[in-house]
């Protein structure tokens, strides 16, 4: 009896370590399957992060260049400007610039309107104080 005994002992010990190298492997199994697939993860990380790199280079190389194609148009545009300077009539001291029209905005042509008003009302009453009161001057 013994001896069978220990057959079925060792029968049972040996299923046991059976049941334990299978359980070790599926668990093995699990660990490098989480490990392979935080490894993928980290490489896209890593490679996203490089086209991140490459597009930020882009850009700031887009920038330099948007850059320096301003300052050359500032440069030309001043160099221009020179020019017409040069061939334009000179204007009287004291007298303000003359400004075109397509160059005004809304607001800056109501501003010029009402300074032409008002320049228009102070010739009016310089008239009329030359030819003495006006009617609207008793009235006040």
């Amino acid at each position: 009896m013994s001896r069978k005994r220990a057959l079925d002992l060792a029968a049972l010990s040996i299923a046991d370590i059976l049941r334990h190298d299978e359980y070790s492997r599926q668990v093995a199994e699990e660990a490098i399957r989480r490990y392979n697939d935080h490894i993928e993860s980290c490489n896209r990380w890593i490679e996203a992060g490089r086209d991140h790199e490459a597009e930020l280079q882009r850009v700031r190389k887009e920038l330099a260049d948007t850059r320096q194609e301003n300052r050359e148009l500032r440069d030309n545009l001043a160099q221009k400007e020179k020019i017409i300077a040069g061939m334009a009539p000179q204007r009287q001291l004291g007298q303000p610039p003359i400004q075109k029209e397509k160059d005004l905005t809304p607001g800056e042509y109501m501003d010029r309107i009402n300074a032409l008003e008002k320049q228009e009302r102070a010739e009016r009453r310089k008239k009329q104080h030359a030819k003495g009161t006006s009617v609207n001057d008793h009235r006040a």
